[in-house]
């Protein structure tokens, strides 16, 4: 599956870089995509070698992003060697097309961020994307299919709007499995070892576990 629009509704055709205002092509190599100049605040992904920018996340974005993070987080302080990072470019070699993606959380083994030179390009143990109007289609269709393809162990969707989680695994042929809720809505996690359920109270976000 490929991108069916040269650029997502959100992506200009023109911005302006650190050599001037440029033209932002319909397609891009790796190397391309690296020495355009994009800003640095601006959110930019290459994917299937198509160029796509999306809008800065929303306030539940972010406080959905900082529940998640807290429960990986000490998920990763008992697994030797892993170390979650937030909103890093990471690089998946695809066939003709590169993809080099930027989720909301990742979890790498810690010996192979290395200098930390972006953007990464390792397979990452957990990704977790939350999902936003603009960004949603992409998180379930091609960037779930980017994922399995390259064989991510686990891969997480949130929504912030209905306070739901997906939880997908077993990548095979390209594909994921998807762990089912129980009847109280929580889903089991194999990288947490816990079943886990999004409460939203207010502004507020909470993960709550359970074995």
């Amino acid at each position: 599956m490929r991108l069916s629009l040269p650029y997502a509704p959100e992506t200009p055709d023109f911005v302006e870089t650190r050599d001037g205002r440029k033209a932002v092509p319909e397609r891009m190599t790796e190397r391309e995509f690296l020495e355009f100049g994009f800003e640095e605040k601006q959110h930019w992904e290459l994917i299937g070698g198509v160029p796509v920018m999306s809008p800065s996340p929303n306030y539940n974005h972010q406080r959905l992003v900082f529940a998640i993070a807290e429960i990986v987080n000490t998920a990763c302080a008992r697994k030797r060697g892993l170390e979650m990072v937030q909103d890093v470019d990471v690089l998946f070699a695809g066939d003709p097309d590169p993809d080099w993606l930027r989720p909301d959380i990742v979890v790498v083994r810690g010996k192979d961020i290395g200098d930390g030179r972006m953007p990464l390009r390792t397979l990452p143990q957990l990704l977790v994307e939350v999902w936003s109007p603009s960004t949603g289609g992409r998180d379930h269709g091609i960037k779930r299919e980017v994922y399995a393809r390259a064989g991510v162990p686990e891969y997480w969707i949130a929504d912030p709007a209905t306070a739901s989680l997906a939880i997908f695994n077993k990548p095979k042929d390209g594909q994921f499995a998807q762990e089912q809720a129980d009847d109280a809505g929580f889903i089991f996690s194999p990288f947490i070892g816990k079943a886990l359920r999004i409460q939203r109270l207010g502004r507020k976000y909470n993960v709550l576990t359970r074995r």
